[in-house]
């Protein structure tokens, strides 16, 4: 069972080949294959992509081995504590010197005279902003109102 029924995916990941290669592979060969990664690929169809992308899939473990060898091997070394050389010295803090700032009462700037009649100001404001109707348009709703009516 290693290889028949095998995914597309699986496959995909063998070769080094994208999913759409396989699908379009498969379809000209006159096999029909969904493009989707759980797809499972009969052993016939199997075959034609081992004979096709066998080479990728050379190429590939070439290239795992060059990998390893490529990569350091880590080594583990311990090393014996020496005691410091010079003990540490000790530092003192320094003295934190604080000015002390005397705070001084709240400065008047300009009086507010709050007894002002500033309401008199106002009405008179008011009043000469209202609208006067004139008499005519007094008329003339009076008889749209006596037609329509």
């Amino acid at each position: 069972m290693a290889k028949s029924n095998k995914r597309l995916s699986q496959i995909a990941r063998e070769f080094n080949i994208g999913l759409t290669t396989i699908v379009e592979f498969l379809d000209k060969k006159g096999h029909k294959v969904e493009t989707r990664p759980n797809t499972k690929v009969t052993p016939e169809c199997y075959a034609l992509l081992v004979s096709e992308f066998s080479s990728d899939k050379s190429v590939k473990t070439e290239s795992r081995k060059i990998s390893k060898r490529k990569t350091p091997v880590k080594e583990t070394v311990s090393l014996v504590e020496h005691p410091p050389l010079t003990p540490p010295k000790e530092k003192t803090p320094p003295k934190e010197i604080f000015k002390k700032e005397e705070v001084k009462g709240p400065t008047v700037v300009g009086k507010i005279d709050l007894d002002k009649p500033i309401i008199k100001k106002v009405e008179a404001e008011i009043k000469k902003e209202e609208p006067t109707i004139s008499i005519e348009k007094k008329k003339r709703s009076q008889r749209y109102l006596k037609h329509h009516l």
